[in-house]
């Protein structure tokens, strides 16, 4: 037993030095700024209805978690991993909640929020879902379509394109006269 205790006391610490944590904290905060600046960047370029669709967007990946499971688009999963079984030292391991991966992509017209499917949540589920995905995105009227397999993206509109109304723009040439 003395010999381990010595072998331990011989061993230098490994532990990284403070002056390494501040190299590390450099391109953590150059990556924060670039983000940022991308953000910032995006918000002033866009127009009105682009902004309407930005903050959309935000609130959709906000509320997603809470919604998914009260609109029946998540499913329970009650095997256990085998991690989840080595660390529960005996005891019951709670299932799993599992949602479908959600991407949103913004233009002035609305938000398309492009998902996976999951066993048992498809393009049925999705379109079962639609009037409650709208009620709480906040949505006038939402289109489910299949693009392949494995993916369902639901299209939400803040607006209903078919009754908006842009301005006709006249253009006057001129010309020289002989």
């Amino acid at each position: 037993m003395t010999q381990l205790a010595t072998l331990f006391t011989e061993i230098p610490d490994l532990a990284p030095s403070p002056a390494a944590a501040w190299w590390l904290l450099i391109p953590v905060a150059a990556l924060a700024l670039g983000r940022l600046v991308f953000l910032t960047v995006r918000w002033f370029r866009a127009d009105s209805e682009t902004r309407v669709s930005l903050r959309q967007a935000h609130r959709i990946r906000r509320t997603w978690r809470r919604l998914a499971p009260m609109t029946g688009l998540a499913i329970t999963d009650p095997t256990p991993t085998t991690t989840d079984q080595l660390r529960s030292n005996g005891h019951l391991v709670e299932p799993k909640v599992k949602l479908p991966r959600i991407k949103t992509t913004v233009d002035q017209f609305g938000v398309t929020v492009t998902a996976n499917t999951l066993l048992r949540v498809g393009l049925q589920a999705w379109q079962d879902a639609a009037d409650d995905l709208c009620n709480g995105w906040g949505m006038q009227r939402s289109r489910s379509a299949s693009p392949g397999p494995a993916s369902s993206p639901p299209a939400a509109s803040a607006t209903n394109p078919s009754t908006l109304h842009f301005p006709h723009r006249s253009f006057r040439l001129t010309g020289h006269q002989p």
